[in-house]
């Protein structure tokens, strides 16, 4: 790929992630999240489009409005995963965060069951809580669990934040009459 095919897709890509340019200003911009071989980089710009052409990244993952105060919250958020600088591990905690944001930035796309639906070791790493806890969680009906008894899926939009000073506080309890509360709904169309 020649350096004009390689800008023009970088501009498709932009484009598609909603962020096709930013004005230059110190306070406000993007923080992206890219993958290079098997690292992810978590950076700061306020054109993302020059950025991703320096960079010539493998993928664009995400990307999310904001400051380098956001940036540098992030880092904190997954120092356990940090190799270097702004490099980062693949860890489920990361890949559930990018997966989330991701899935608000292309609300079109949610119906895709591999991109709205989690398995539960990213839930736990998502919410900061146990699998004990999501589970009872689904029990109690505050969240529905999917998937069968053997791999469970849970539902990015019901799962809360892990906040960055601690867990996330639990969802609240919601009953409707075609849920009761240890209702496991099957994505798979032959159940």
């Amino acid at each position: 790929m020649n350096s004009e095919e390689q800008k023009q897709a970088l501009h498709e890509k932009a484009r598609e992630l909603g962020v096709d340019r930013w004005e230059a200003n110190d306070q406000s911009g993007v923080v992206y999240y890219i993958r290079t071989c098997c690292r992810i980089k978590i950076g700061f710009t306020t054109n993302l489009v020059r950025r991703m052409l320096e960079l010539s990244p493998d993928e664009v993952l995400a990307t999310e409005a904001g400051t380098r105060e956001t940036e540098w919250a992030r880092h904190r958020q997954f120092e356990s995963a940090r190799v270097r600088g702004e490099w980062f591990e693949q860890s489920p905690a990361l890949m559930a965060h990018i997966r989330a944001l991701k899935i608000r930035h292309h609300s079109a796309d949610t119906d895709n069951p591999g991109e709205r639906f989690i398995p539960t070791a990213s839930a736990v790493a998502w919410t900061g809580r146990s699998r004990q806890v999501l589970y009872r969680w689904a029990n109690e009906g505050r969240i529905t669990r999917y998937g069968t008894a053997a791999h469970a899926l849970w539902d990015v939009f019901e799962l809360p934040a892990r906040r960055s000073t601690g867990t996330a506080p639990p969802p609240p309890v919601q009953r409707s009459p075609a849920r009761g509360p240890r209702s496991g709904k099957n994505l798979d169309p032959g159940d």
